[in-house]
């Protein structure tokens, strides 16, 4: 939390204002996305930093998209698949103590083309890799995303293992 009020307080003076530019990390902060401030936040700092949004009264985790849901929406959405089967890998937090964000890692098998829906300002070219390529590409680094590289070591070494 410290460096996130250094950063804020440093913009704060390349900006020459208060909150002219607010940082993702500052806004979830007010918003209650890591969950009840200790304190309250000044209402004055709360609109500066909200505007209109109101602040979350209510666990954030309760209004977050379930893991499976989300998974199969963008599976169909970036990828024009759909599945018979779906294996959850389990999840992670790539950035623990910075920011809210979990990734849900599944394995999607007996797909079935559909039609691509992406956003306008998305750009995707899916391109199908078979497992053992994929672990070459991350083991000589070839595959930098840290989320891929979870997936891909975690779903070699459950096969590896048997458990898949």
């Amino acid at each position: 939390m410290s460096q996130m009020v250094g950063v804020q307080a440093t913009v704060n003076v390349l900006t020459g204002g208060r909150y002219k530019n607010v940082s993702k990390e500052i806004k979830a902060y007010v918003k209650g996305e890591y969950g009840r401030a200790p304190g309250k936040i000044d209402p004055e700092v709360q609109k500066l930093v909200l505007g209109d949004e109101k602040p979350i009264t209510q666990r954030y985790a309760d209004l977050l998209e379930p893991g499976f849901e989300k998974a199969k929406r963008e599976l169909g959405e970036e990828c024009g698949l759909t599945a018979d089967n779906y294996i959850s890998l389990g999840q992670f937090y790539p950035t623990v103590g910075y920011d809210t964000e979990v990734i849900y890692t599944w394995v999607a098998t007996g797909l079935h083309k559909t039609q691509m829906h992406l956003d306008a300002d998305e750009f995707l070219t899916p391109d199908r890799v078979p497992l053992e390529k994929a672990y070459q590409m991350v083991m000589s680094g070839e595959i930098k995303d840290g989320k891929t590289i979870a997936g891909v070591l975690k779903l070699k070494a459950l096969l590896d293992e048997g458990k898949l």
